[in-house]
């Protein structure tokens, strides 16, 4: 299963396609841009054949516009998160983009921060919504290469996620750790099972809880030091190494992710 999530960006404008495209961190983000359109057609051409799961659109556009677009998307039975870019005077599209399921909506001229900030909630969303789709999946028996995966299976599974919430702060944990001191299952084994039942090996689903986390706590609390927001996500002593892993999944330093969400607040 691919970490990042898809996003589709809708403009006619290439000055402004080309702009947002260039100027935002979008793998930083957990985002890829598998799609770039410069009108409705070309979106709806390539979403038929093509999971997407945010949809970044104007709404004034030539022929057919981003609100005829989407519900032509919603035909599809396609669900996609939807973020409206709208101008000043356009918000008589208010209600019709309500009622077609418009979760966001972005004024041009948008700026980097605006959509740092909306990108990593939403993703966080889908996170979320993947995460329980996954434990719902692994709470039922399931048939892989021909084998099934009975509910003691499952059980495991939603264990060790349970004990990857409580124990976040742990720097000693790992599914070793996990093996040795609960679950007592041979360590080969419980790696199959995880990545089976997840998608994910589990170093890399232990990184991204913990970099949410991170990310989460940098946005509400800016008093708590990198030194101590690393040991609280289960890096210990070691802020060096968690400000290098931090950059790497998100983009941006500890402090500088800090430094968005402050000045947010501040204007």
């Amino acid at each position: 299963m691919d970490s990042k999530f898809q996003i589709m960006i809708v403009d006619d404008e290439m000055f402004f396609r080309q702009a947002l495209v260039s100027s935002i961190n979008w793998e930083g983000l957990g985002l890829c841009v598998s799609k770039v359109a410069k009108h409705a057609f070309e979106a709806l051409d390539y979403i038929k054949e093509n999971p997407v799961d945010i949809v970044l659109t104007d709404v004034r556009m030539p022929v057919k516009d981003g609100l005829a677009m989407i519900e032509d998307i919603r035909k599809m039975d396609k669900e996609p998160i939807f973020v409206l870019l709208t101008g000043y005077g356009e918000f008589e599209y208010a209600q019709r983009a309500l009622r077609l399921g418009v979760r966001e909506y972005l004024l041009k001229p948008v700026d980097e921060e605006t959509i740092i900030t909306l990108m990593t909630r939403l993703c966080n969303e889908l996170r979320q919504a993947r995460m329980e789709r996954v434990l719902y999946d692994g709470a039922k028996n399931l048939t892989v290469s021909g084998q099934s995966f009975s509910q003691k299976h499952s059980s495991t599974v939603e264990r060790i996620l349970h004990i990857i919430e409580k124990e976040l702060s742990n720097e000693e944990l790992s599914l070793k750790w996990i093996s040795h001191n609960h679950v007592f299952l041979n360590v080969n084994y419980l790696s199959k099972l995880f990545q089976k039942h997840t998608g994910k090996r589990f170093s890399a689903y232990l990184m991204d809880k913990r970099m949410q986390q991170a990310m989460a706590i940098l946005a509400e609390d800016g008093y708590s030091t990198v030194l101590q927001i690393a040991a609280c996500v289960g890096f210990g002593e070691n802020s060096g190494y968690f400000s290098s892993a931090f950059k790497k999944y998100c983009g941006y330093t500890p402090t500088d992710y800090r430094k968005i969400f402050q000045n947010m607040s501040c204007n």
